[in-house]
């Protein structure tokens, strides 16, 4: 067997797990979200991805790595133990649904679509649930359906 084709043949795996929308989630949410490694999302998004989030009064909006990353950027300053769990992903297809919560200690300010949040010291968790349509290995359009009055609440903005 040629050393080529031997070569190919052990990257296969590794060409295979990064078309494999569940898994170009799971890093997502590992590397990019609850992780440090934000220009992680150059790989994992593609260059215009839709994104539909009503919660924070958007439905399709296109948006880029860059803006992506200044977003969590962002967030890490206000919400620096901001952690995502996912409790299930089921995927069809090219879609992958996930369910899960977010958590972070409500200790800083916090701007949001409804005024800014200061600190009360609590622990915040809300429920959210999301849809990730990959192809070629790259986050396409995504949809996050958080629950945006259970935020609010847990921020003191009812």
């Amino acid at each position: 067997m040629s050393r080529l084709l031997v070569s190919v043949l052990l990257l296969l795996p590794c060409v295979a797990a990064a078309q494999d929308p569940e898994a170009v989630v799971r890093k997502l949410f590992a590397d990019f979200w609850n992780g440090a490694e934000v220009g992680s999302v150059e790989e994992l998004m593609a260059p215009a991805t839709m994104a539909h989030t009503p919660f924070l009064g958007e439905e399709g909006r296109t948006i880029n790595p860059g803006q992506a990353r200044a977003w969590r950027v962002r967030m890490a300053a206000q919400m620096p133990d901001l952690h995502y769990t996912l409790d299930s992903l089921w995927t069809s297809g090219d879609t992958v649904f996930v369910r899960g919560m977010a958590a972070f200690t409500h200790d800083r300010a916090v701007d949001t679509p409804w005024g800014r949040a200061f600190p009360t010291g609590r622990r915040v968790e809300y429920p959210l649930d999301m849809a990730f349509r990959v192809k070629a290995g790259r986050v396409h359009e995504f949809w996050d359906r958080a629950d945006g009055k259970a935020l609010r609440r847990e921020l003191g903005l009812r």
